[in-house]
């Protein structure tokens, strides 16, 4: 049994979202911090998600640390093996590596009110520490439906995430669920080798064109040379992808921009699916932004090969070699592949004990909350960083972890200023900020776009998105007000 560890800082995670903090610690000198993850290297989703065709569908440019702005990608938009390359690089040149214990899975974290820290339980070592910083993301739970008959399926059954050793699909009959972003990544890789793919799509997409670009050796090295211009592509994504992203949350476009960016999204799927039959099961019927949209340029033509199939309907039971759709259509096939995604994240608070006793989740009843998305109500020294809290994410999946700890840090500074052991933000400060995020988030398309997603929590409220921009945020992360926090004694 491994002795208990003693730290400052414990930071769960080992993610984008989870680097970019211990990052900023150590360039702060801060030495006492420790990282835990269940995954047994740094990547986070970069790091499991190993299926063929897994590629970002955000341009790279966008998409990596302001602090390691890198000219060696090979594309636009690196697969999974390069992505999860450069954050082990970025973790290894910050030393990180001497900070964290792989293969460690919180369990249990509990506040020790007399000594005033977080007594974390894991599958190992038992860890104390007086701060906690959650930055376990949005994509943790696996979301794996239930098929009736799946002891009786005599093929392969797998989640996309626990991709098998080798597996190339080559000469097989697949059916892969789900039409989401890995489901429109491995369809068109399936394709190639299998004999058949069944794909199966509950609810239509909107796809939008990808436009990749693999970069050529000239290219390359004129990336490699020019820092400034790196900086600058940089600027413009991000720029250009954030009015995106509010126009298509908070439908803030005039009448005749919705209708130009519709016609250009129904351009593109004309253009690639010239049957009308099948255009007519692949057109969504819902607000562009109710689901995520996903970038492919792959997928459309992919669904036109002889050896594809698609089957605008779930599926529901598996049978020794066939599985079986809602309608009762029988397919025969040797492997089936669960494209289906992920629940949002948030998981880990089923795991988090407020001074109360009780679970955060428990406490919250289906009303996902969060104080600027970072802080909790009853729960003191312990912060969220990105999908961990509720409202946490922006289109870019990478800015939280780079925004949120100069509010934590604030947070820190003032505690030691003041002598403060213990901190922890007030219920009502709490509820207001949800209740004005509710608000804002009300005309969202996530909430009245006219479909079912994953990111309204169980009181239909968008437990996903902050309420504004990526520039929103960093301008809200630069602004602590003490007086929304109280401190917490022994025994309390």
């Amino acid at each position: 049994m491994s002795e208990d560890v003693s730290t400052k800082i414990l930071i769960v995670g080992s993610g984008a979202n989870a680097i970019s903090p211990a990052v900023k610690l150590a360039l702060r000198g801060e030495t006492d911090f420790r990282m835990i993850t269940k995954d047994s290297d740094f990547g986070g989703v970069w790091h499991v998600n190993r299926y063929p065709g897994c590629i970002t569908d955000i341009h790279v440019a966008a998409y990596q640390f302001s602090y390691e702005i890198s000219g060696d990608w090979t594309s636009s938009h690196p697969e999974a093996r390069e992505m999860a390359a450069y954050l082990r690089k970025v973790a290894r040149h910050y030393g990180l590596y001497d900070h964290v214990d792989f293969n460690t899975e919180l369990l249990d974290a509990e506040w020790d009110k007399d000594g005033l820290y977080w007594k974390v339980t894991t599958n190992g070592t038992t860890y104390r520490a007086q701060f906690l910083i959650l930055c376990t993301g949005f994509l943790e739970q696996l979301k794996f439906p239930e098929l009736e008959g799946k002891e009786r399926f005599k093929g392969r059954l797998f989640h996309s995430v626990h991709w098998p050793e080798g597996y190339t699909g080559e000469g097989d009959r697949i059916a892969v669920l789900g039409t989401s972003a890995s489901g429109v990544q491995i369809v068109p890789e399936m394709q190639k080798v299998a004999d058949h793919v069944f794909v199966f799509q509950r609810t239509a997409m909107h796809l939008l064109p990808l436009n990749r670009e693999v970069y050529s050796p000239d290219e390359l090295a004129r990336r490699r040379s020019d820092p400034e211009f790196l900086v600058r592509e940089r600027d413009e994504k991000l720029a250009m992808f954030d009015k995106v992203a509010y126009d298509a949350l908070f439908k803030s476009e005039t009448p005749q921009q919705v209708a130009e960016r519709q016609a250009l999204i129904d351009a593109h799927r004309e253009r690639l699916v010239p049957d009308p039959d099948l255009r007519e099961k692949l057109t969504p019927q819902y607000l562009l932004g109710c689901k995520r949209p996903t970038r492919t340029d792959l997928f459309y033509p992919s669904l036109q090969q002889p050896n594809v199939t698609l089957i605008a309907e779930g599926a529901v039971a598996l049978d020794e070699g066939a599985i079986i759709s809602s309608s009762g259509q029988a397919f025969e096939v040797d492997t089936v592949v669960m494209a289906t995604g992920f629940y949002w994240g948030g998981d880990i608070l089923n795991r988090i004990r407020r001074r109360d006793g009780r679970t955060v989740a428990q406490h919250q009843a289906g009303h996902r909350r969060a104080h600027k998305s970072v802080s909790l109500s009853g729960c003191p020294n312990l912060f969220l960083v990105g999908g961990a809290g509720a409202n946490g994410a922006v289109w870019n999946g990478y800015a939280p972890g780079e925004l949120v700890p100069d509010y934590i840090f604030a947070v820190l500074d003032h505690m030691e200023a003041n002598g403060i052991d213990a901190f922890e933000v007030r219920e009502e400060c709490e509820t207001e900020w949800k209740a004005r995020t509710d608000d804002v988030l009300s005309r969202a398309a996530i909430v009245v776009g006219g479909c079912v997603n994953y990111m309204l929590d169980e009181s239909g409220h968008d437990m996903s998105s902050w309420p504004g921009t990526m520039r929103d945020m960093e301008r809200a992360m630069q602004i602590f007000e003490p007086d929304h926090y109280q401190p917490i004694g022994a025994g309390s």
